[in-house]
């Protein structure tokens, strides 16, 4: 906004200027009001006139009247209020009336304009007003000496106080203003930071829950199939296989579960091995693919024998990778032989599960198309890790997944 603009408006405070207009304001204003009244009217009551001063009448207390109700205006318009008293007391003095002061009824005003924001026009008015009123006083003949050598400083660090104390309450208040809004600023980040914690968290569990469940209940429901034909074929021997196998796949997860619960609420500490953590590792791999082979699935693993010490992020990627990927071949794609492969490469290791079934259908739950949970939750484990995950059809038929994880 221009000066012009401004001054239209009336509003000829610093827009950042954050006084307020609240009961604290209010006494504030109400006792700047009775010392500016005061200041005018003790000397103006004490003070006799000199030879060539005008008694004091009733238009001569206009000046501390309109001096102390200047300063209930004083908030909305500092610039125009300190203008307008400087010329009051400049007219007073021009109608001969006895000395009061000039910088002390004044200095509220002062006070205001630079705690307003507007230092400068306060420097520039002060100066004005005490080159005006100086001269006046030389042109009526007093002695330059006792004006300039008693009356100039004092006159000067009146009006510098006032003004400095002004700016010093504004620059305080910015302070606290800022100070207010970096503490809301904070305050903010870590109400988001919470909720994006949160967020982490559930991501977290549902891609935990799914990897200790959605293997082993693929296989018992695979079983349970094995098992409900054993039975139509009265091969009591298979059903009785089939059902063990089921027993102990559901003994598998629940232990599982139990034990990503207790990891989930902290009851595993960090770098413990307690027997129960459901995450597996390279060394893990064969079990699971015998897990997958008892469902009557052709699971061949090639597994690089130079492999380096995995970091445990790494190596519970690895398994849960081709535990995701054989569950996925067990329930969707309808594979009869898979192969897992581990090759260790430059800084890299490269996982490749493939199969030879019809791929993952569309419309499934963890088609690759569609971004299942299955495909997707191997795409954030895997992410986590600095690698990328591939997934899709192979033109020779079937279904690969390839991963590369930095070593």
């Amino acid at each position: 906004m221009t000066t012009r603009a401004r001054w239209a408006s009336g509003a000829d405070r610093d827009p950042m200027a954050t006084g307020g207009w609240g009961p604290s304001a209010q006494v504030t204003d109400g006792v700047l009001a009775a010392f500016t009244f005061v200041a005018v009217a003790i000397p103006m009551a004490t003070n006799h006139p000199g030879r060539e001063d005008r008694p004091v009448d009733a238009i001569s207390w206009l000046l501390p009247v309109i001096l102390s109700a200047a300063m209930v205006l004083r908030r909305r318009w500092p610039v125009r209020v300190l203008i307008a008293s400087s010329a009051v007391i400049l007219g007073y003095y021009a109608l001969h009336y006895p000395p009061v002061g000039l910088e002390l009824p004044l200095a509220p005003a002062f006070y205001t304009v630079a705690e307003a924001g507007r230092l400068w026009w306060g420097v520039g008015i002060g100066v004005v007003l005490q080159a005006v009123a100086f001269s006046a006083r030389i042109m009526q003949g007093q002695d330059e000496r006792v004006l300039f050598g008693f009356e100039l400083s004092p006159a000067i660090a009146i009006t510098a106080a006032a003004l400095a104390l002004g700016d010093s309450a504004r620059n305080r208040r910015r302070q606290r203003a800022e100070r207010a809004r970096g503490e809301a600023a904070a305050a903010t980040e870590h109400e988001l930071e919470a909720k994006r914690r949160v967020e982490q968290e559930r991501v977290h569990l549902a891609r935990e829950l799914h990897d200790v469940l959605a293997h082993t209940v693929s296989v018992i429901g695979l079983q349970a199939g094995v098992a409900a034909e054993a039975i139509e074929d009265d091969d009591r021997v298979a059903a009785a296989r089939a059902v063990e196998s089921i027993r102990g796949t559901s003994h598998e997860a629940m232990r599982d579960l139990r034990a990503a619960l207790g990891l989930l609420r902290g009851e595993a500490r960090a770098g413990e091995d307690d027997g129960r953590a459901p995450v597996g590792s390279v060394g893990h791999l064969e079990p699971l693919a015998d897990t997958a082979r008892a469902t009557g699935l052709d699971v061949r693993l090639d597994l690089s024998t130079d492999l380096p010490p995995l970091t445990a992020a790494v190596d519970a990627t690895v398994y849960r990778v081709v535990q995701e990927s054989l569950t996925n071949v067990l329930r969707h794609s309808g594979a009869e032989h898979v192969v897992v492969r581990l090759a260790r490469g430059d800084g890299y290791l490269d996982i490749t599960v493939t199969d030879d079934g019809g791929g993952v259908a569309d419309g499934s739950e963890d088609g690759a198309v569609n971004g299942g949970h299955g495909i997707r939750g191997m795409r954030e484990r895997v992410a986590l890790v600095g690698g990328r995950l591939e997934a899709g059809p192979v033109p020779s038929g079937g279904f690969a997944v390839r991963v590369r994880l930095p070593l």
